[in-house]
């Protein structure tokens, strides 16, 4: 990558925060500041038939999602997004500038879309993924909590953040 190219990313990266920052309610704010994010509990067992059966697609309100696997030793949310604002400039380029496995590459594409297309390109992405990729999701059945488990960690944590109604994702049933 050529210096100019690193420059435009960054600045497109700042310009993005901007954005976003206009976009979020006071409502919202509040929402993803006081909804802590929970770890995976370790303690949940799947039976063989859950195990092997076919995952279909599944409508899941984004208000259950709990906690994201990749992203876990986070307070709230709203910290993920804190902490992807402070990554200075120059370090944007090591992907994994920042804690736990939060790729600011994908971030950055994700929010890119959202500015340029709205939230309704977002959802686009959400709603019809390239080859077919949904979220892939534990539900603690008792709780009717849902946890990222691996897939779709980063369009999750997006959808999160705008506030969305529903995302579609593959689920695992669990219990405890």
């Amino acid at each position: 990558m050529d210096i100019e190219m690193i420059k435009a990313q960054q600045i497109n990266a700042q310009t993005n925060i901007r954005i976003i920052n206009r976009m979020l309610s006071r409502k919202q704010m509040r929402y993803l500041i006081f909804t802590p994010m929970k770890c995976v509990p370790k303690n949940l067992n799947c039976t063989d038939e859950e195990f092997n059966r076919m995952k279909n697609v599944e409508k899941i309100p984004v208000r259950n999602i709990a906690g994201i696997q990749r992203f876990e030793g986070f307070i709230n949310w709203y910290e993920v997004y804190r902490k992807y604002t402070k990554v200075p400039a120059g370090d944007r380029r090591d992907l994994y500038s920042m804690p736990g496995n939060v790729r600011i590459d994908r971030l950055d594409k994700l929010l890119n879309v959202v500015c340029k297309k709205g939230i309704s390109g977002f959802e686009d992405i959400i709603m019809n993924p390239e080859f077919n990729d949904f979220p892939y999701l534990i539900q603690n059945g008792q709780k009717k909590e849902y946890y990222v488990s691996s897939d779709g960690s980063h369009r999750v944590f997006v959808a999160k953040l705008l506030g969305l109604e529903y995302i579609y994702g593959k689920v695992d049933k669990y219990y405890s």
